[in-house]
């Protein structure tokens, strides 16, 4: 009877999955290598690059991510063998305005910044190699534009931890009428983003279950989307407490609209890392601590210890024991990808092609050089955001630890999925907001170091105008607009 159950369940699965390849190879199989074009998103597009080119920083970024929030994001250019959708013309205007205002003298550079180039250099040679094609070529140089372009254009519109503020604050004026849009879909069952085109009219129904998406490609990506933003929301602002409050619960009910098991796991991250907040001057041994219980738990289980994820289930109709024969099939062919990636899945067992895991997509990808890369960037973005907080002790390290939050959501997010559409631009935005603290952070404690007993500056480190403090309230005085 057991064996019954189980042969249900796995069937049930399959069907489950099935229906979920069908929606993301629909989506690209329509959108990709074509224009597809609607009045209304050229109207947005125009705007936005006028604001982005024209306004105040933080204004800048708040266009960015209310077009993100607002465009689906199949909306494209196609031009001979180039797919610009609409996301890469308006990082085009960003860098436009970056140069011609200068606003990339701000910039010190650290070893993200290098970490991501060799990243995109290393990935764009792997895959051209693997895949054997010009195609493949220009198809890994638009995704290293999507990174890089990205990555250096919000790095230079944050400058200093007011931009960050403003963020924030943006991304909790922006969870407002996409949770009236979210509220919408899931009392009629109809996307209003539709009107638009690129999203399917009708809302996708798993387990008589309605799963919202609002302008976003994929339900997954709409909750991982907002999952990685709650962290960012949620840093300090004792002014504007009641809008932040307003846009977590906001962000919160989106998330469940979006009925996927993988956003619900990230928001539960986001919960845990905050949770972890007075023990922040231990988190070494905190790592070394989880990483010692996974060895005991690998050694001491009949199955691998990753075979846990399988037993993450926490929405109807989750597939995570597909995702854990994703993982599992890909550490057991190791010699399969190690050197060059593979060019195929499919053949590992049914269903393999949907690469549910970003670690996965990247060995895949490029291999085993590309993954270590991929890894030394999350790893290199951790170390920043640790500096961040003892560079911040005096002050209060809630805002860099936030940060530090928002990209452990995107690396228990990377678990489950592979990110596309907005999501990718969001992972990039958040290591941009990483680095763009630690360069503040680190001119404050070398301003701190030079001021001498009698209290006047000895060095000649110069501190932001816009970024020093004043009174007691100092963080809050410091990050005021």
């Amino acid at each position: 009877m057991d064996w019954f159950s189980q042969t249900l369940d796995l069937g049930s699965h399959l069907i489950i999955l099935a229906q979920n390849i069908r929606e993301i190879d629909e989506f690209g199989l329509q959108h990709a290598n074509q224009s597809f074009l609607h009045p209304a998103s050229l109207a947005a597009l125009a705007l936005c690059v006028v604001l982005v080119q024209f306004v105040p920083r933080s204004i800048a970024i708040f266009t960015l991510l209310a077009y993100l929030c607002a465009i689906p994001s199949a909306h494209r250019l196609a031009l001979f063998t180039l797919d610009l959708h609409f996301t890469r013309l308006l990082v085009l205007a960003g860098l436009i305005r970056i140069l011609t205002r200068g606003e990339w003298t701000r910039v010190t550079l650290n070893k993200l910044d290098y970490g991501l180039v060799v990243f995109a250099m290393v990935k764009t040679l792997i895959y051209t190699i693997q895949q054997g094609s010009f195609a493949g070529l220009i198809y890994q140089i638009g995704a290293s534009y999507d990174l890089l372009g990205g990555y250096f254009m919000v790095r230079c519109l944050t400058a200093t931890m007011v931009d960050i503020k403003s963020a924030s604050l943006s991304a909790a004026i922006i969870a407002l009428p996409v949770f009236i849009a979210f509220l919408i879909e899931r009392a009629t069952g109809n996307n209003p983003f539709a009107i638009f085109g690129g999203v399917p009219a009708q809302t996708v129904i798993r387990q008589e279950k309605l799963r919202c998406q609002g302008p976003f490609p994929h339900p997954i990506i709409a909750g991982c989307f907002w999952s990685s933003l709650l962290p960012l929301i949620a840093l300090p602002d004792k002014r504007r407490i009641v809008l932040k409050t307003v846009g977590l619960f906001a962000g919160l009910f989106i998330i469940v609209c979006t009925n996927s098991s993988t956003p619900l796991a990230g928001a539960i991250a986001a919960l845990v890392g905050f949770a972890f907040f007075p023990l922040r001057g231990k988190m070494k041994y905190v790592f070394w601590a989880t990483i010692f219980l996974l060895v005991c738990l690998h050694f001491s289980m009949k199955a691998p210890v990753w075979h846990l994820i399988s037993r993450v289930s926490l929405s109807h109709g989750s597939t995570s024991y597909f995702r854990f024969q994703i993982l599992d099939s890909t550490i057991r062919r190791f010699s399969e990808w190690a050197l060059f990636g593979t060019k195929s899945t499919a053949h590992w067992f049914w269903g393999a092609q949907d690469l549910t895991n970003q670690y996965v997509l990247e060995a895949v990808h490029g291999g085993a050089l590309t993954l270590i890369c991929f890894s030394a960037v999350l790893y290199f973005a951790f170390n920043l955001s640790g500096k961040s907080i003892r560079n911040m002790a005096e002050l209060g390290p809630s805002i860099p630890w936030a940060l530090g939050v928002m990209l452990f959501v995107h690396c228990v997010n990377f678990i489950g999925v592979s990110y596309f559409g907005q999501a990718s631009f969001l992972f990039v935005f958040t290591l941009a907001l990483i680095s763009s603290t630690y360069d503040f952070t680190s001119a404050f404690q070398d301003s701190e170091n030079d001021v001498g007993d009698n209290g006047e500056v000895t060095g000649d480190t110069e501190v932001p105008a816009d970024s020093r403090v004043n009174d007691d309230d100092a963080e809050i005085n410091l990050l005021s607009s």
